[in-house]
Protein backbone atom coordinates (compact mmCIF):
# COMPACT_ATOMS: atom_id res chain seq x y z
CA UNK A 1 0.00 0.00 0.00
CA UNK A 2 2.58 2.23 0.98
CA UNK A 3 4.22 1.45 -2.30
CA UNK A 4 1.09 2.50 -4.15
CA UNK A 5 1.18 6.09 -2.72
CA UNK A 6 4.27 6.20 -4.22
CA UNK A 7 4.54 8.97 -7.36
CA UNK A 8 7.82 9.22 -8.56
CA UNK A 9 8.50 6.17 -10.97
CA UNK A 10 11.74 4.73 -10.15
CA UNK A 11 11.02 4.98 -6.41
CA UNK A 12 7.76 3.33 -6.90
CA UNK A 13 9.68 0.81 -8.76
CA UNK A 14 12.35 0.37 -6.61
CA UNK A 15 9.84 -0.15 -3.56
CA UNK A 16 7.53 -3.06 -5.69
CA UNK A 17 11.02 -4.50 -6.34
CA UNK A 18 11.92 -4.69 -2.55
CA UNK A 19 8.43 -5.80 -1.43
CA UNK A 20 8.63 -9.10 -4.65
CA UNK A 21 11.95 -9.92 -2.72
CA UNK A 22 10.97 -10.01 0.80
CA UNK A 23 7.55 -11.52 -0.12
CA UNK A 24 8.16 -13.54 -3.13
CA UNK A 25 5.03 -15.92 -2.36
CA UNK A 26 2.40 -13.21 -1.18
CA UNK A 27 -1.06 -13.16 -3.08
CA UNK A 28 -0.36 -9.17 -4.05
CA UNK A 29 2.85 -10.24 -5.84
CA UNK A 30 1.08 -10.25 -9.14
CA UNK A 31 -0.03 -6.70 -8.80
CA UNK A 32 3.55 -5.37 -8.02
CA UNK A 33 4.69 -6.84 -10.91
CA UNK A 34 2.14 -5.55 -13.06
CA UNK A 35 2.57 -1.90 -11.39
CA UNK A 36 6.49 -1.89 -12.11
CA UNK A 37 5.86 -3.33 -15.72
CA UNK A 38 3.75 -0.11 -15.97
CA UNK A 39 6.12 1.97 -14.25
CA UNK A 40 8.93 0.59 -16.26
CA UNK A 41 6.87 1.40 -19.22
CA UNK A 42 5.64 4.95 -18.40
CA UNK A 43 9.69 5.70 -18.16
CA UNK A 44 10.40 4.55 -21.46
CA UNK A 45 12.09 0.97 -20.15
CA UNK A 46 10.50 -1.22 -22.19
CA UNK A 47 13.10 -3.93 -21.82
CA UNK A 48 13.22 -4.43 -18.23
CA UNK A 49 8.76 -3.85 -18.20
CA UNK A 50 8.43 -6.75 -20.73
CA UNK A 51 10.34 -8.92 -18.22
CA UNK A 52 7.97 -7.64 -14.92
CA UNK A 53 5.43 -8.20 -17.62
CA UNK A 54 6.78 -11.53 -17.64
CA UNK A 55 6.74 -12.51 -13.89
CA UNK A 56 2.96 -11.18 -13.95
CA UNK A 57 2.09 -13.70 -16.35
CA UNK A 58 4.51 -16.69 -14.91
CA UNK A 59 3.19 -16.13 -11.47
CA UNK A 60 0.04 -17.96 -11.97
CA UNK A 61 -0.34 -21.53 -12.76
CA UNK A 62 -0.28 -22.13 -16.84
CA UNK A 63 -4.43 -22.64 -15.94
CA UNK A 64 -4.60 -18.93 -14.30
CA UNK A 65 -2.69 -16.92 -17.57
CA UNK A 66 -5.61 -16.31 -19.57
CA UNK A 67 -6.90 -12.79 -17.81
CA UNK A 68 -3.00 -12.21 -16.92
CA UNK A 69 -2.37 -12.31 -20.74
CA UNK A 70 -5.41 -10.26 -21.65
CA UNK A 71 -4.18 -7.33 -19.12
CA UNK A 72 -0.65 -7.80 -20.49
CA UNK A 73 -1.55 -7.44 -23.54
CA UNK A 74 -3.88 -4.41 -23.40
CA UNK A 75 -1.55 -2.35 -20.93
CA UNK A 76 1.52 -2.86 -23.64
CA UNK A 77 -1.24 -2.25 -26.41
CA UNK A 78 -2.11 1.37 -24.72
CA UNK A 79 1.38 2.33 -24.23
CA UNK A 80 2.35 1.20 -27.65
CA UNK A 81 4.96 -0.44 -26.23
CA UNK A 82 6.40 -4.41 -26.83
CA UNK A 83 4.04 -5.02 -29.16
CA UNK A 84 5.20 -8.13 -30.47
CA UNK A 85 4.69 -9.37 -27.28
CA UNK A 86 1.36 -7.90 -26.35
CA UNK A 87 0.43 -9.94 -30.18
CA UNK A 88 2.19 -12.84 -28.38
CA UNK A 89 -0.01 -12.80 -25.29
CA UNK A 90 -3.37 -12.13 -26.25
CA UNK A 91 -2.95 -15.26 -28.82
CA UNK A 92 -2.33 -17.18 -26.26
CA UNK A 93 -5.51 -15.93 -23.92
CA UNK A 94 -7.48 -16.72 -27.52
CA UNK A 95 -5.75 -20.30 -27.83
CA UNK A 96 -6.82 -20.85 -24.23
CA UNK A 97 -10.16 -19.42 -24.29
CA UNK A 98 -10.94 -20.95 -27.17
CA UNK A 99 -9.75 -24.37 -25.60
CA UNK A 100 -11.61 -24.34 -22.90
CA UNK A 101 -15.01 -22.98 -24.33
CA UNK A 102 -14.76 -19.71 -22.68
CA UNK A 103 -18.31 -18.17 -23.32
CA UNK A 104 -17.35 -14.43 -23.57
CA UNK A 105 -14.36 -14.85 -25.45
CA UNK A 106 -15.08 -11.58 -27.38
CA UNK A 107 -13.23 -9.61 -25.18
CA UNK A 108 -10.08 -11.81 -25.24
CA UNK A 109 -10.34 -11.46 -28.87
CA UNK A 110 -10.96 -7.59 -29.10
CA UNK A 111 -7.59 -7.34 -27.49
CA UNK A 112 -5.95 -9.84 -29.84
CA UNK A 113 -7.37 -7.50 -32.24
CA UNK A 114 -6.42 -4.31 -30.79
CA UNK A 115 -2.90 -5.69 -31.08
CA UNK A 116 -2.89 -7.33 -34.46
CA UNK A 117 -4.38 -3.42 -35.23
CA UNK A 118 -0.96 -1.61 -33.97
CA UNK A 119 1.16 -3.81 -35.73
CA UNK A 120 0.08 -2.98 -39.11
CA UNK A 121 -1.45 -6.86 -39.63
CA UNK A 122 -5.41 -4.58 -40.78
CA UNK A 123 -6.97 -7.45 -42.47
CA UNK A 124 -6.55 -9.85 -39.74
CA UNK A 125 -7.98 -7.16 -37.44
CA UNK A 126 -10.82 -6.71 -38.78
CA UNK A 127 -11.12 -10.55 -39.22
CA UNK A 128 -10.55 -10.96 -35.37
CA UNK A 129 -12.57 -8.19 -34.77
CA UNK A 130 -15.26 -9.47 -36.44
CA UNK A 131 -15.84 -12.36 -34.78
CA UNK A 132 -15.36 -10.53 -31.52
CA UNK A 133 -17.72 -8.16 -32.10
CA UNK A 134 -20.71 -11.13 -32.15
CA UNK A 135 -22.34 -11.43 -29.01
CA UNK A 136 -21.75 -7.41 -28.35
CA UNK A 137 -23.42 -5.92 -31.33
CA UNK A 138 -24.76 -3.51 -29.49
CA UNK A 139 -21.79 -2.44 -27.67
CA UNK A 140 -19.97 0.72 -28.93
CA UNK A 141 -16.71 -0.30 -27.96
CA UNK A 142 -16.64 -3.18 -30.20
CA UNK A 143 -18.40 -1.15 -33.12
CA UNK A 144 -15.49 1.09 -32.89
CA UNK A 145 -12.85 -1.10 -33.12
CA UNK A 146 -14.78 -2.82 -35.78
CA UNK A 147 -15.24 0.37 -37.84
CA UNK A 148 -11.34 1.85 -37.42
CA UNK A 149 -10.26 -1.90 -38.85
CA UNK A 150 -12.80 -1.74 -41.41
CA UNK A 151 -11.46 1.50 -42.60
CA UNK A 152 -8.04 0.45 -42.01
CA UNK A 153 -8.91 -2.12 -45.07
CA UNK A 154 -10.37 0.41 -46.76
CA UNK A 155 -13.82 -0.20 -46.83
CA UNK A 156 -14.58 3.33 -45.79
CA UNK A 157 -18.11 3.04 -46.30
CA UNK A 158 -19.02 0.25 -44.81
CA UNK A 159 -16.99 1.95 -41.88
CA UNK A 160 -18.96 4.83 -41.95
CA UNK A 161 -22.02 2.87 -41.46
CA UNK A 162 -20.81 0.94 -38.46
CA UNK A 163 -19.65 3.88 -36.68
CA UNK A 164 -23.48 5.47 -37.38
CA UNK A 165 -25.04 2.88 -35.99
CA UNK A 166 -22.74 2.61 -32.70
Amino acid sequence: RNAAEIKEPILKIEALKNFTIEFPKSNYSPRAYLEIAKNYLDIDKTDSALIFADKYVNFYPIDGRLNPYNNMAYTLISKKKGLDTALAYSQRAVQFARSENIPNIGIYLDTYAAAQYALGKNEEALNTQTEAVKGHEDDPEYLMSLAIYQDAVGNTKEALNTAANV
